[in-house]
Formats: C-alpha cells, sequence, structure tokens
C-alpha cells in the first residue's frame, strides 16, 4: 500500500511524467529532488499547523 502512494507522488511530478533524462543515473537524481522537496513540503505545512 505504501509503494502505490509513493508512486503515485512521483507520477505527480513534471519531470518524472516522460523519459528525458537519458542516464539511469541522473533519473535517480530526479527521484531524490522530488521526493525531497515533496517531505519539504509536508514539513512546512505540519509546522504551520
Amino acid at each position: 500500500m505504501g509503494f502505490e502512494r509513493t508512486f503515485a507522488w512521483l507520477d505527480k511530478a513534471r519531470r518524472l511524467c516522460r523519459d528525458y533524462e537519458v542516464l539511469p543515473e541522473n533519473h535517480e537524481g530526479a527521484v531524490y529532488v522530488v521526493m525531497i522537496r515533496l517531505m519539504l513540503h509536508r514539513l512546512i505545512d505540519n509546522r504551520r499547523r
């Protein structure tokens, strides 16, 4: 169940919707950036409450 949510969050990222990256390492880096961005947004939303 947790994996389905993670894939749904990653699917929302525009950069990951298409295969722009040629090297797998670049794509892996893009996944890390998207997940960090998601975590930061959640932390900021949590502090506001």
